[in-house]
């Protein structure tokens, strides 16, 4: 059965791995987190979300600035689409969102990393 058809993130993964209790309530039990509704999620879906565009689209981009300007660009595309509720995002997130796509595109970027792609969350 391929990866796409279990019900399991990174995400999921490490909730679970730091606190089994919270995995139970947020993905079992259904309750909502008390931050959800102070930008956090919000942020880091937008974050999530221009990251995986950028390296579905350019999957072999290696020079670190043409990454952080995609990245960044993609970023203010989805700030500005209207699936983002931006009202719940403060100055700091955001501030804070762009600094994760600096530090991935440098990360991503590096000559010694060679990490393989299996798929894209």
């Amino acid at each position: 059965m391929p990866w796409k058809d279990y019900d399991i993130s990174a995400s999921r993964i490490k909730k679970h791995a730091s606190c089994p209790e919270k995995y139970r309530l947020r993905y079992k039990a259904d309750k909502e987190p008390t931050k959800m509704r102070q930008g956090y999620g919000e942020i880091g879906s937008l974050v999530h979300e221009a990251i995986e565009n950028v390296l579905t689209d350019r999957p072999n981009e290696t020079n670190q600035s043409a990454l952080t300007s995609r990245l960044k660009q993609e970023f203010y595309e989805l700030e500005d689409s209207g699936e983002y509720d931006m009202d719940l995002i403060d100055d700091r997130q955001r501030s804070d969102g762009l600094d994760c796509l600096e530090m991935a595109a440098k990360w991503l970027a590096k000559p010694d990393n060679d990490v393989e792609f299996r798929d894209i969350e």
